[in-house]
């Protein structure tokens, strides 16, 4: 049996595995945000000096950057769990 090396990736894994997992508020599902919150994308709903920063999860971040790119961003209400 060959001896094992501990590498980054393998500490990201148990990270990944001990960290609590919650809802993305975009999305809707379950597991996808990952704590702290700040890991997660920022959306680019709260761009703006005076706004109060919202995540969303991974792929949202991705939707939204391709939909700001063509001008068609989903608007808050239209989120699986809108901030209130």
């Amino acid at each position: 049996m060959t001896a094992r090396t501990f590498t980054s990736l393998d500490a990201l894994d148990i990270m990944q595995a001990l960290t609590e997992r919650t809802t993305c508020p975009r999305c809707g599902i379950p597991g996808t945000m990952r704590r702290p919150v700040e890991v997660n994308a920022l959306s680019r709903h709260t761009r703006g000096e005076s706004d109060a920063p919202l995540y969303v999860c991974s792929t949202c971040g991705q939707d939204e950057a391709m939909e700001q790119a063509f001008a068609t961003l989903l608007p808050v209400a239209k989120w699986a769990h809108p901030p209130a």
